[in-house]
């Protein structure tokens, strides 16, 4: 079935709720593969290639666009949704390839694992395989990926010379991370930009790369791993950027536990499973078993514990009546409130305050 030609669109249903996608390149049967109507976005990988690009742009007032380009097609479609989140791509994912992200326009807020990073305009990000991460497209963004393959850095073609156009950062982390015994391992790299702000070469290649990918002109083989040599010296050249290596090792969880505390004390008012799995954007079953294993305790009662200890301070040091201090820690129910708070202190607020307080007010 030739998509382009027939230009048609089918409606899924989705965890963004019903969505209206608009095939305008390739074949829906790769791509589109949902059961029962049901379609993740996040998992775009059809099948084992060595190399493939993508471009993902979000516009306001336009329907987010994505296309694929691998060995065998170009994938390309539009989705539609009145409703349709701006960040369609937060979804957190992990694939069996290295990921090169490039911001080629606009803000992107990237996760990967438990680190939060904004990146702009010609920054990278280097994700290891099998490495949780996702995207937030930000207004009016454009997003440039690279999925390399353990099989095309190591052994297409064979004993040439990829390694030596990267810097001593960036050699070691694909090194390390080709063996398979140790592909657990959680790393990136940071290449922040630091060029000439009209001059973004690296997107130059990268359109070049998917230009190749996509037209499979003769020698095109050639021709893109040419491409990547010269992506990975501009990356490797310090006057254009400036490149972080983050190791977030493989701690069972143990980082994921210590944000999810973090976050606790620092918002200090009652929690929802929906809040704690948006800002955290692993699922809430996931972050309560990491949670309750590094703690010994769940995530309900050490949030419990942190949002009645500021409902005791408020009502000790301020003069917020009480209501104001329900809802100032995240409640709506009045009466739960009471019942909790007797439960923590053996006492009701008003005598908490009594006790505590010689200047406040109910």
């Amino acid at each position: 079935m030739n998509i382009e030609e027939m230009n048609q669109s089918q409606s899924f249903l989705s965890d963004y709720g019903p969505l209206e996608v608009q095939l305008l390149k390739g074949d829906s049967l790769m791509f589109l593969q949902s059961k029962d109507g049901y379609l993740d976005l996040a998992n775009t990988r059809i099948l084992d290639t060595p190399l493939a690009t993508t471009i993902l742009s979000a516009n306001d007032g336009e329907p987010l666009f994505f296309s694929r380009t691998d060995a065998l097609q170009t994938i390309s479609i539009n989705v539609k949704h009145d409703a349709l989140p701006r960040n369609i791509t937060n979804r957190m994912h992990r694939h069996d390839f290295f990921e090169l992200s490039i911001v080629a326009s606009g803000d992107i807020e990237m996760q990967v694992e438990t680190q939060h990073i904004s990146c702009r305009r010609g920054d990278v990000i280097m994700v290891n395989r099998n490495t949780r991460h996702a995207e937030d497209l930000l207004r009016n963004a454009t997003l440039y990926t690279i999925e390399l393959s353990k099989d095309y850095l190591l052994r297409w073609p064979e004993a040439d010379e990829l390694f030596t156009y990267m810097d001593e950062t960036q050699n070691q982390f694909f090194t390390r991370n080709l063996d398979d015994e140790i592909k657990r391992n959680k790393d990136f790299i940071t290449c922040r930009y630091l060029g000439d702000q009209d001059n973004y070469e690296i997107t130059e290649i990268f359109l070049s790369i998917a230009d190749e990918l996509e037209h499979k002109r003769p020698g095109f083989q050639l021709m893109i791993r040419a491409l990547i040599y010269r992506l990975f010296a501009t990356l490797s050249n310090e006057q254009k950027y400036n490149c972080t290596y983050v190791d977030l090792g493989f701690d069972g969880g143990k980082s994921l536990a210590n944000t999810t505390k973090q976050f606790l004390d620092k918002t200090k008012h009652k929690i929802s499973h929906s809040e704690l799995s948006a800002h955290l954007h692993y699922s809430s079953t996931h972050i309560n078993r990491v949670f309750q294993k590094h703690f010994g305790e769940s995530v309900k009662d050490y949030n419990r514990k942190i949002y009645m200890r500021e409902a005791a301070k408020l009502l000790s040091s301020t003069n917020m009546n009480i209501q104001e201090i329900i809802r100032e820690i995240g409640f709506d129910n009045r009466t739960h409130f009471y019942k909790l708070f007797f439960d923590t202190y053996q006492m009701t607020p008003a005598e908490y305050r009594v006790r505590n307080s010689s200047g406040g007010k109910l």
